[in-house]
């Protein structure tokens, strides 16, 4: 096994750093988002962070397509949406 050379160690070391803040910073989007989810007032209000949600990147189109889901179980169980 060859020792890698400076520029790759570093190179190497460059990666595992912005891969870990990439991580802690999209956990702590999460639960900043997720602490304020609870307080839109209405659906529309829901719906937007939802949007705003998806277009930063902190939803995936499989969260999306969940959540759809979950609106349209609320929807059919109630006969109006919530």
């Amino acid at each position: 096994m060859d020792r890698p050379t400076l520029p790759q160690a570093v190179a190497a070391v460059a990666v595992f750093v912005r891969d870990r803040v990439i991580g802690s910073a999209r956990q702590a989007a999460m639960v900043i988002v997720g602490a304020a989810a609870s307080f839109p007032p209405t659906s529309e209000s829901r719906a937007r962070l939802i949007r705003q949600m998806h277009a930063s990147g902190l939803l995936t189109d499989e969260h999306v397509r969940r959540a759809r889901e979950l609106r349209q179980a609320e929807t059919d169980a109630s006969g109006a949406p919530r």
